[in-house]
């Protein structure tokens, strides 16, 4: 159990994603893995640090995400290992708020995302517009163009017949 408990800190200390998202539910992941492993070793207290601890960073860095990992673990903690119901529940209460905060960012990021396909579907449908009088513009110069050649041609043609009869 040492030899994993190194290796997730080790692990934990080079988590990097390009999607931060990602890398938050990797690090919880990680975070809750080491934790489980110092209860699995009875370092309870030192389980207990370390919660406390990534609760701290994670308010420190607004992350809801990884606040509901860790108060999950606390609820488990206490209901589990000091069976102590009450604080367990108030626990999972405040996971359950994080949750709740993480959940409707979410749904604050789709409805972003809707509203940016709406502004790009409008885009688009500018752009087909444009396009659209682009051809019908190109389409009436060459019209008028073809209209004016003939008319030049028969203008030509007049007055070629006009020049041969004064001859």
């Amino acid at each position: 159990l040492k030899a994993a408990l190194a290796y997730y800190e080790k692990a934990l200390k080079h988590v990097y994603h390009k999607n931060a998202r990602t890398g938050e539910i990797i690090e919880g992941g990680i975070s809750d893995a080491i934790i489980r492993l110092n209860i699995k070793m009875h370092q309870d207290q030192r389980a207990l640090e370390l919660i406390n601890r990534f609760i701290d960073q994670s308010q420190e860095e607004n992350n809801h995400h990884t606040l509901f990992v860790y108060y999950l673990a606390l609820s488990e903690f206490y209901n589990n290992i000091k069976k102590d119901s009450i604080t367990g529940d108030r626990y999972e209460l405040m996971a359950l708020r994080e949750k709740e905060i993480v959940l409707n960012q979410d749904k604050l990021l789709n409805a972003e995302k809707t509203e940016f396909l709406f502004q790009i579907d409008e885009v688009n449908a500018e752009v087909q517009e444009l396009s659209y009088r682009q051809r019908l513009t190109k389409i009436i110069a060459w019209t008028i163009a073809a209209l004016v050649l003939v008319v030049l041609s028969f203008l030509y043609l007049l007055w070629r017949r006009y020049c041969q009869e004064q001859e």
